[in-house]
């Protein structure tokens, strides 16, 4: 049995590793391919290394990304624990590497080379936030804020990640405009940010949104059967009582996803329609089906 779970350990490390190599090649053409030749920036310490590489070109962009990260990645290694530190080493190198070796594709790729801004900085946004998207599902990251955002988590986790991501990426497109002197480079840089940001959130967590269904009715049994049964989500009875007519009610509850909503309006206004039904959005649900409690936070 202990052979059994080293193997699939191995494994599981090797997929990863394919993951993160992905992401890290990905992450790597966003930077070299399109905001370092249009001259955009993005957060985080590829945005420094982008800066850096034009305070000091005669340094390759990937070179100064492993650079920028030395210090982040010793904390790493100091806070975060050695397996999620060695994942993350290694997808910091690899951007490293390949960014080397594709800045000199856009000299020798026409298309590449005279592309405008906004299509370049839209670009890079889509390939910077699926490379990061997939370093997170391998279990690390691509260093720069996301160590930072990390290691401020674990001491104040009452901190939201989207905040101080905003905060950090914030400073480095601020810093990179002033150095710049540029204001384009400052607005598309910030449209960088926002698609990344998205794109990172849509490989993580799909495009599911949940909903929260309370439905009053009389035809409770009917109703959380055809919920169970047609949509398989769970539905739970909650008391309550009218406060105009002070009779006893049970009130059915439901998280679903927002796509299976319209079927539950129907299935509920088929079943008994003087019913009244309630649906918030729901941010965040854990347990079977939805988000695992074991998975990791940012």
């Amino acid at each position: 049995m202990k052979e059994i779970s080293k193997r699939q350990k191995a494994i599981k490390f090797i997929k990863d590793f394919l993951l993160l190599s992905l992401g890290a090649f990905i992450y790597s053409c966003a930077v070299a391919l399109f905001l370092t030749p249009a001259g955009t920036l993005n957060g985080g310490a590829s945005g420094l290394a982008i800066i850096m590489n034009f305070l000091v070109p005669k340094v390759g962009t990937g070179t100064w990304i492993f650079i920028v990260n030395i210090p982040l990645l010793v904390l790493c290694v100091w806070k975060l624990g050695p397996l999620f530190s060695v994942k993350t080493i290694i997808s910091v190198g690899l951007t490293s590497v390949f960014t080397e070796l594709l800045t000199p594709l856009p000299a020798k790729i026409p298309m590449l080379n005279t592309m405008n801004i906004l299509p370049a900085a839209i670009l890079g946004g889509i390939f910077a936030g699926a490379g990061i998207g997939l370093a997170f599902k391998a279990g690390s990251c691509q260093g720069g804020s996301d160590i930072v955002v990390k290691v401020l988590r674990l001491k104040f986790r009452a901190l939201k990640s989207g905040s101080l991501f905003l905060i950090i990426d914030g400073c480095v497109v601020c810093l990179g405009g002033l150095i710049f002197q540029s204001l384009d480079a400052l607005v598309y840089a910030v449209i960088v940010v926002f698609i990344q940001s998205k794109i990172t959130d849509l490989i993580l967590y799909g495009q599911d949104g949940a909903k929260m269904v309370y439905i009053i009715t009389d035809k409770q049994a009917q109703i959380s059967e055809r919920i169970t049964k047609e949509l398989h989500s769970g539905v739970t009875y909650l008391s309550g009582k009218g406060a105009y007519t002070g009779n006893d009610k049970q009130i059915l509850m439901c998280a679903m996803r927002k796509q299976q909503l319209p079927q539950a309006k129907d299935i509920v206004k088929e079943e008994d329609h003087g019913a009244f039904m309630i649906s918030t959005s729901a941010s965040q649900v854990w347990g079977v089906g939805y988000t695992s409690f074991d998975a990791k936070e940012l």
